[in-house]
């Protein structure tokens, strides 16, 4: 009785292959099932994200938190709002008007997804105000 070599090299040759063939199929389920996952909602997120930030740059280069008057940021918020988006602004500081904090805007929903951003401004007599502005869709 003799040892036949084919069939050994020939079962590690097989084994190779179906090993190597597993890990590939793993890879390829384990990024499709990431890439899936990562997708859902954040680019609607991040889109809300960047309208919201637009909206408070244009609001500061118009200069509407200088006066710090509440009906006034609201009219200027109604006017750069588009119509399918609604935003609360909370505005925080060291200034007299409502003890240093004014809300303008709608009010916060509980049944939707919030996005939060913050930023700095200066107004036009130095002052350092906290702006923190939720986005949502209507």
């Amino acid at each position: 009785m003799g040892i036949n070599f084919r069939n050994k090299k020939g079962l590690a040759f097989t084994f190779d292959i179906a090993l190597g063939t597993g890990v590939i199929f793993g890879m390829v389920v384990l990024s499709v099932f990431l890439a899936s996952r990562g997708s859902t909602g954040h680019l609607a997120e991040y889109q809300l994200s960047r309208i919201g930030s637009d909206i408070l740059t244009v609001l500061d280069e118009r200069e509407s938190f200088d006066t710090l008057d509440h009906t006034l940021i609201e009219q200027k918020l109604d006017d750069v709002l588009p119509a399918h988006i609604d935003m609360l602004l909370r505005i925080e500081g060291s200034f007299a008007e409502g003890n240093g904090t004014i809300e303008v805007g709608g009010d916060l929903p509980t049944d939707k997804s919030l996005i939060p951003i913050r930023r700095v401004a200066l107004t036009s007599d130095s002052t350092y105000v906290k702006l923190t502005a939720y986005v949502w869709l209507k």
